[in-house]
């Protein structure tokens, strides 16, 4: 299902900016491809935050429901909550990076 939804929003990406067409082929895939929001939220600690413009991350969003998970402490980011608690009891910080 969630793969039709991206399939559906692609193609009315596509015809949208068919109307804006640009001159460089690379360009224009470029652009197309930005226009997508790949992920909805990034969890950080108990913060949840809307994201409001394209994310280049490498998630597949049927396994993650676009949601970003990041590791308070490393700044690791994961895909599912499930990594996210495995990588909470192996990693060997304690505290965000800085003094």
């Amino acid at each position: 299902q969630a793969r039709s939804v991206l399939d559906r929003r692609f193609s009315e990406i596509l015809q949208r900016s068919e109307k804006h067409m640009v001159h460089n082929p690379q360009d224009y895939e470029l652009s197309l491809i930005t226009k997508m929001k790949t992920v909805d939220y990034v969890r950080y600690g108990q913060y949840e935050v809307d994201c409001w413009y394209f994310s280049p991350y490498p998630i597949n969003p049927e396994e993650s429901g676009r949601i970003l998970y990041i590791c308070e402490y490393c700044l690791k980011y994961m895909a599912a909550y499930s990594a996210l608690e495995k990588h909470y009891s192996k990693c060997r910080y304690r505290h965000p990076p800085g003094d």
